[in-house]
């Protein structure tokens, strides 16, 4: 008899560009089980059609289900499913969690970048608005009340936690927000697995964090650095870097990057958007300032230098710390005109001490080399949750 049980992949935003976050999963996941489905929800207070679509994506047929209001929403979830959830915990997405409770569907969630940037800052911007969401950190005070509001059984909670970080296993063991966590390999490491791709030094990758316009930090009540500045200093660089090594730049773009702005930010570089897989296998050095996508460098145990500026915002140089704090890469002040010999003598370096710990606690977390993460939760789903 065949088993009814559906898995649905919830997410209140672009379904396309959460499958290419994450591609090596999704594939598994649809190839593997037949009652799957993403769910892009789309809540608003009208009554709309509700439209069925599916596209493809690099030959592999998603199938992908509107959800336009609350009702809708509440019929999906009383069906017998699973849902692993895509959704921020941010109000937006509180009826899921609310929804979920009252109809007892179980929830699972993946945290595929790990834990490495933990943002503690105390000190923002000088404006006084800024200044105001300095002090009362709406994040912050939305993630307490949402926590809050789980631990009193407003809200459901997580089922099973995939982690990448094995020591999470022990943190989170008797945590009451999460009923199992289970530690898997890191999705950039199925990357490496399944792409098999060339290993060169032809390139020097730059990893963009859409430092002047990540609005995290804005909503966190910092002022993000002046864009001119910004740009013009990580150019010059770029050029000297160029002229020293005579290797082209190559720029990584953040998946939130406007490109309508690429003339201007970067007007002598090639960008690329979702290909960091490809092009960092092939560089002979990696420039980033803090981003989850220096684990492919460190998969493929590039050259690493970390771009910083004491003109950054707080919210910005935390998450250098924490990365620095974590593999201890070598670092450039990117805005402090160096001369081409400084220049020089920081490319010569390459401390890669702190690589090795990085790669088996937070990269093979689960200790099994050589396994792809996406059929460790492939697998765990059919096993635990008896979905075929």
């Amino acid at each position: 008899m065949k088993n009814s049980k559906i898995l649905y992949i919830l997410c209140s935003g672009d379904v396309e560009m959460n499958i290419q976050i994450n591609e090596v999963l999704y594939k598994t996941l649809f190839s593997k089980i037949d009652n799957i489905a993403f769910v892009d929800l789309k809540i608003k207070y009208k009554n709309f059609n509700n439209k069925n679509h599916s596209f493809v994506n690099n030959s592999y047929n998603y199938k992908t289900l509107s959800i336009n209001t609350i009702s809708e929403l509440s019929k999906l979830l009383k069906q017998d499913c699973v849902i692993f959830s895509l959704c921020s915990h941010t109000p937006k997405d509180w009826i899921v969690f609310f929804l979920a409770k009252i109809y007892k569907t179980k929830i699972v969630y993946q945290n595929p970048l790990g834990e490495t940037v933990k943002v503690n800052v105390n000190a923002g911007s000088v404006s006084r608005i800024h200044s105001f969401l300095k002090v009362f950190k709406p994040i912050k005070f939305l993630s307490l009340t949402y926590a809050a509001l789980a631990k009193l059984g407003v809200f459901q909670n997580i089922d099973t936690f995939y982690t990448t970080e094995n020591y999470l296993e022990v943190k989170y063991k008797n945590n009451k927000s999460f009923n199992r966590v289970k530690v898997v390999n890191s999705k950039f490491y199925d990357s490496f697995l399944e792409n098999k791709n060339s290993i060169t030094d032809e390139y020097i990758v730059f990893i963009d964090s859409n430092i002047p316009s990540h609005k995290d930090q804005v909503r966190m009540g910092f002022v993000p650095m002046d864009r001119s500045y910004y740009y013009c200093k990580l150019n010059l660089l770029f050029t000297s870097l160029e002229e020293i090594t005579s290797k082209k730049v190559v720029i990584c773009l953040h998946p939130k990057y406007d490109e309508k702005n690429l003339k201007q930010d970067f007007p002598n570089n090639l960008a690329v958007k979702y290909k960091s897989d490809l092009y960092i296998p092939k560089a002979s050095l990696v420039l980033f300032h803090e981003s989850s996508l220096i684990n492919y460098a460190l998969i493929y145990n590039k050259k690493l230098i970390q771009l910083t500026s004491k003109k950054f915002n707080d919210f910005v140089s935390e998450n250098i710390k924490s990365w620095s704090n974590a593999i201890n890469a070598p670092q450039l002040e990117f805005d402090n005109d160096l001369t081409k010999n400084k220049l020089m003598k920081i490319l010569q370096k390459h401390n890669n001490n702190g690589y090795k710990n990085f790669f088996d606690s937070s990269i093979i977390g689960s200790g099994f080399e050589g396994e792809l993460g996406s059929n460790q939760i492939l697998n765990d789903i059919q096993n635990y949750y008896k979905i075929k």
